[in-house]
């Protein structure tokens, strides 16, 4: 019985970090994504700000996504399944719309783009 609880614990304490380093390289993505288009920004270069910057967020939101779905895994009670499982809906939903952003933006970027030749 001892072993069962040994290894419960170092299950749990090892999904909780793999959660936190997926958290904390969301979080990185987004702020790097944030950083390089603002610079790109105010010094004019030729790069569709928006998208780019939509990009790096949904990619930040797939890592996060898949720490809130470990954390599903470590949840003893069904309070903390639930909100996990809001969460998850949540940042689901929030990663469709940026896809959908995403890929007008890029329409009307290779129709401006398209214009442009003509």
């Amino acid at each position: 019985m001892d072993f069962m609880h040994l290894f419960e614990s170092f299950f749990t304490n090892g999904v909780t970090v793999i959660i936190h380093l997926l958290e904390i390289m969301g979080i990185a993505i987004i702020c790097v994504g944030a950083i390089r288009d603002f610079i790109c920004y105010f010094t004019g270069r030729e790069v569709n700000v928006r998208l780019d910057l939509a990009q790096s967020l949904s990619l930040a939101l797939e890592f996060m996504l898949g720490g809130e779905i470990l954390r599903t895994v470590i949840a003893h009670e069904l309070s903390d399944i639930i909100i996990v499982g809001a969460i998850i809906v949540l940042r689901v939903a929030l990663t469709l719309l940026i896809h959908w952003e995403s890929k007008h933006l890029e329409e009307d970027e290779h129709k401006a783009h398209d214009q442009k030749k003509a």
